[in-house]
């Protein structure tokens, strides 16, 4: 569940559409770049030049690894 979408105060604008009240669906995939990219930027200090390595992730002392949904390693990106 959404708890808030943010826009601009105090502007009118004639037949325009507020997101935050009109939308009857969910941000959906359009919000996965800031949950992703953000959290990078914030917590491991991602910059614009960062590379990132696309392989399986293997959880230490567990036989658990996590791929992306298609299973295709791109290699550092």
């Amino acid at each position: 569940k959404v708890s808030a979408i943010s826009g601009g105060r105090n502007q009118t604008v004639l037949g325009g559409y507020n997101r935050a009240f009109n939308v009857k669906r969910s941000s959906g995939s359009s919000i996965k770049p800031l949950l992703d990219y953000a959290t990078g930027f914030d917590l491991f200090k991602w910059t614009a030049n960062t590379k990132v390595d696309d392989s399986a992730y293997n959880y230490p002392n567990t036989k658990t690894s996590v791929n992306d949904w298609i299973i295709s390693i791109k290699g550092i990106l």
